[in-house]
């Protein structure tokens, strides 16, 4: 009996050299632009979100990339509105058109302009008011179509006088949240939906010093760490959640934004701040940290320089820089 053997032939796999690999990663991010430059262009006609009209013409949210373009991190341009009409089979007039969806930059702030900046004060003043419940549904609505502004859900007492277009955190919003972080402006029909995840929104009013908004940033980034996992996603820890945002004609210099309430005051006051974020803070309609894929205008969530986190606060979210009463977080939901 005889038995063979089979050899196999170890070849020698040549290496790439540092300039060849260079040319390939180049080659590779022009494929890869070049395909999501497409993917900005090539939308289908004949497709159509899937809904209903829930009242006033509006297509209900389906998720998909014809309903909100951000599904696959592109950006809406004049491509996607000149191929969906809304519900109506109207299209999106010129003026209204935007990065975010029809209608959605009403309230730019990059066009302000600042004869004189404002500083931050330090007193104890606000005004705490409970989100109404909305007239319509908390449905998502698509790109195409325009979203009914926070007149329709106004509070039963103002006591700013008749606010026509005041910065609760309920209303109807597009399909995709905004990437956690500060922007040079992101519009509340993305933040929305921010708030529904249990997100605080950060709204100042235009004009601010730049040390004053670091001041505020350096506050943001001294909040805890979520540790505790959500009723909806057990592995749903990380970061605090934050949006920090310009918002025009606030009514007040500040405003912290939550799905239950909204925080009025021209202050800076860390305690009074803290106290109204661990009662609000995740207390949204889904509890859910899932990163966000909207980002445009974003500008980082990084720490100005000698901004940075006071360590003596011990991430407690009380106290001062000379004084702090450190405690564990639990971040339990209320019932």
């Amino acid at each position: 009996v005889s038995t063979q053997s089979t050899g196999f032939v170890r070849q020698k796999i040549p290496r790439l050299s540092t300039h060849q690999m260079n040319r390939f990663l180049v080659v590779l991010f022009c494929i890869s632009y070049a395909l999501a430059a497409n993917i900005q262009n090539e939308y289908d006609p004949n497709e159509r979100p899937n809904g209903e009209s829930p009242d006033g013409g509006a297509y209900l949210a389906s998720f998909n990339f014809t309903c909100d373009p951000w599904k696959n991190f592109t950006i809406i341009n004049d491509a996607y509105y000149d191929t969906y009409p809304d519900f109506n089979g109207t299209y999106c007039p010129q003026n209204l058109r935007s990065p975010s969806g029809c209608g959605d930059f009403q309230g730019d702030t990059r066009n302000v302009s600042c004869p004189s900046r404002w500083n931050l004060k330090y007193c104890s003043h606000k005004i705490v008011l409970s989100s109404p419940q909305p007239v319509w549904k908390q449905v998502h609505l698509c790109a195409m179509d325009r979203i009914p502004q926070y007149q329709s859900i106004r509070p039963t007492l103002a006591p700013f006088g008749d606010l026509t277009f005041p910065p609760f955190g309920i209303n109807r919003h597009r399909d995709y949240w905004a990437k956690l972080g500060e922007y040079e402006y992101v519009p509340p029909e993305r933040w929305l939906h921010n708030t529904e995840h249990g997100f605080v929104v950060f709204l100042y009013r235009p004009c601010i010093e730049p040390e004053a908004l670091c001041r505020i940033k350096q506050f943001i980034l001294e909040r805890p760490y979520d540790y505790t996992n959500s009723t909806i996603d057990p592995s749903n820890q990380g970061p605090f959640r934050w949006i920090l945002t310009p918002y025009k004609d606030l009514v007040t210099k500040f405003a912290l934004v939550t799905f239950p309430q909204t925080l009025f005051t021209d202050c800076f006051d860390e305690k009074d701040w803290n106290e109204f974020i661990d009662k609000n803070y995740r207390q949204g309609f889904e509890d859910l940290s899932l990163p966000g894929r909207y980002d445009h205008l974003f500008l980082g969530n990084s720490p100005c320089p000698g901004f940075e986190p006071r360590p003596n606060l011990c991430n407690s979210g009380y106290g001062s820089s000379s004084e702090c009463r450190c405690r564990k977080r639990t971040n339990k939901r209320r019932n």
